[in-house]
């Protein structure tokens, strides 16, 4: 993505995921209506471990259904994620692993970590009509879930043929381009965190 490159480029990358996190709890809080309604945050695990206001971020846990979904981690951060994992549990917050299949953090792993939402990445779910090795990937995962009560979304699905065979296979949340392309809302969440990554950051959190 551009604007992750663009936080790189300046040195503010963690400082951007950790104005994501709060900026974006803050924002959508604002417009839920609905009790069901939860607020999934995209984060770096390393970049939130870093994050120095944590008792506002429990705050915001305690007070709205937060769902910290979390990337670029590694069986590695094993022990991390599940300390992570167990905080956020602690204050009332959820917790959702994306991109997963992707690094070596395999489906034996996921024993050991109480998590709420699984997110394989979309590159298994792209083409999967065609292809079997990713079907049999992902009615593996769904299995798994079902029998941790771990909620699956699976994204990536562009087309009526894939949402057709995700449900066949036992997927009941999905999300992607087959139901609506949000480019005017990516544009305007870009030029925005521009304009806040080139000002002192410090001010926001």
């Amino acid at each position: 993505m551009e604007l992750f490159s663009y936080a790189k480029d300046i040195g503010r990358y963690e400082k951007m995921q950790q104005t994501l996190l709060v900026n974006g709890i803050d924002d959508f809080s604002s417009i839920l209506s609905k009790e069901s309604d939860f607020i999934f945050v995209n984060s770096d695990l390393e970049s939130y471990n870093k994050y120095i206001n944590k008792p506002r971020l429990y705050d915001y846990m305690a007070k709205n259904k937060v769902v910290l979904e979390f990337h670029n981690y590694d069986k590695k951060d094993i022990n991390n994620l599940k300390d992570t994992i167990d905080t956020i549990h602690k204050n009332r917050g959820l917790v959702a692993l994306d991109n997963f299949g992707l690094g070596s953090l395999s489906i034996d792993d996921l024993n050991v970590l109480d998590i709420d939402y699984i997110v394989p990445d979309r590159s298994f779910v792209v083409d999967i009509v065609n292809d079997n090795e990713k079907r049999k990937y992902i009615n593996e995962l769904v299995t798994y879930s079902i029998s941790r009560d771990i909620k699956m979304i699976a994204i990536g699905v562009e087309n009526l043929e894939t949402l057709q065979l995700l449900n066949e296979i036992g997927v009941r949340y999905v999300q992607g381009y087959y139901f609506g392309v949000p480019n005017n809302v990516i544009d305007m969440i870009n030029d925005k965190l521009k304009v806040s990554l080139t000002n002192d950051l410090e001010n926001i959190i």
